[in-house]
C-alpha cells in the first residue's frame, strides 16, 4: 500500500509517501514506485528497504514485511501521482506471489 502525508502541497513544500509491504509469508520484494518528476523531486528514502532512483522512478528492494518512507519536494504546479509501476514479491519459499 502507499499512503501520502498530504494530498495538497505548494511549490517548495514537502510530501512523504509511505510504502508498506505486509504479510507474514513475505521473504523478499523488488518494487518500482513512479511519480511525475516535473512536479515532484525525490529527496530521500528511509525504512526497511534499500532505496535507489530519481527522475520519475524509485526502486525499493527489501526482505520481509515493512515500510519505507519516501520524501519529496514539490517543484512544479499541477496534479501528480505516486504509484507502483511493477513489482516482484516472494514468499518464504521464494515462490513469486
Amino acid at each position: 500500500s502507499i499512503a501520502l502525508s498530504s494530498g495538497s502541497v505548494s511549490i517548495g513544500g514537502s510530501v512523504t509517501a509511505t510504502v508498506s509491504i505486509s504479510g507474514s509469508d513475505i521473504s523478499a520484494y523488488d518494487i518500482y514506485v513512479s511519480y511525475d518528476s516535473s512536479v515532484l523531486q525525490f529527496v530521500s528514502g528511509s525504512g526497511s528497504a534499500q532505496v535507489n532512483g530519481g527522475g520519475g522512478t524509485i526502486r525499493l528492494v527489501g526482505t520481509g514485511a515493512g515500510s519505507t518512507s519516501l520524501s519529496f519536494t514539490a517543484i512544479g504546479n499541477g496534479n501528480c501521482y505516486i504509484s507502483t509501476s511493477g513489482s516482484e514479491v516472494y514468499d518464504i519459499n521464494y515462490n513469486s506471489i
